[in-house]
């Protein structure tokens, strides 16, 4: 869930971000996890912003590497507000590990299809909203029907937000990872949105894997640096 909220909390209008989780295996642990990312999203995402918080995955802002940027430490508001946001965190994750009991035997091949709307309840009648949109999303499966693995369910979700979101761009984003600068989303759009760049010339925009803890030896030039933002592009000519 960690990925959840580091997505839901990117430099980004509220109105403009929906954020949608693909549970392959239809799970219901994984819907309630949702749910409780959801609940605490209220608090975490405003947080990020009001400080700006370069960090913005809760279990590694808390860590060692985490908590760099944004207000100083020795700002009395800062230091009592992040308090009050890592118990909160820890509640959240107690939730996750008493709902996580016996999740192996909830992961089905057989399953209809779940869509859960998670919204903002301020939400007005214009529309705006102070919270981005979360999604939940559970695909069809039966047995003996193909289910062309993460293609299929990429295709899935590009139906779903069609419907509900229906936005020009879409972020995919592997479960296993964060978002670890919250302005990356504003940066890959300013490929497509460059003027002297045509946007139907761009395929996509990648951000290369990067982890915390890669030895200084590392072959594939994987160790996270905060201060370098990498891009990898693919450029369509007619």
């Amino acid at each position: 869930m960690n990925t959840v909220l580091s997505a839901m909390s990117l430099d980004y209008p509220s109105r403009k971000l929906s954020v949608y989780v693909s549970n392959d295996g239809g799970s219901s642990v994984t819907l309630n996890a949702v749910r409780e990312a959801w609940r605490f999203s209220r608090f975490w995402v405003p947080f990020c912003r009001k400080y700006e918080v370069e960090v913005r995955c809760p279990e590694a802002y808390f860590s060692d590497h985490g908590s760099i940027g944004g207000s100083e430490d020795d700002d009395d508001e800062y230091v009592a507000h992040r308090k009050i946001i890592q118990e909160r965190y820890s509640v959240f994750k107690d939730a996750l590990e008493k709902n996580s009991v016996n999740a192996s035997k909830s992961v089905s091949r057989d399953h209809p299809p779940t869509v859960e709307v998670m919204k903002d309840e301020n939400e007005d009648s214009s529309g705006l909203r102070e919270m981005p949109l979360l999604v939940y999303d559970a695909r069809e499966k039966r047995r003996g029907h193909p289910h062309h693995f993460k293609g299929g369910a990429v295709n899935v979700l590009l139906r779903v937000s069609a419907v509900i979101s229906n936005a020009p761009y879409f972020l995919v984003l592997d479960c296993d990872m964060y978002c670890n600068d919250p302005s990356s989303a504003c940066q890959a759009m300013c490929f497509y949105l460059d003027r002297k760049v045509s946007s139907s010339e761009i395929a996509w925009v990648q951000f290369p894997q990067q982890f915390h803890n890669a030895t200084e030896r590392d072959l594939y030039d994987g160790r996270l640096n905060p201060n370098l933002v990498c891009f990898c592009l693919l450029l369509i000519k007619s």
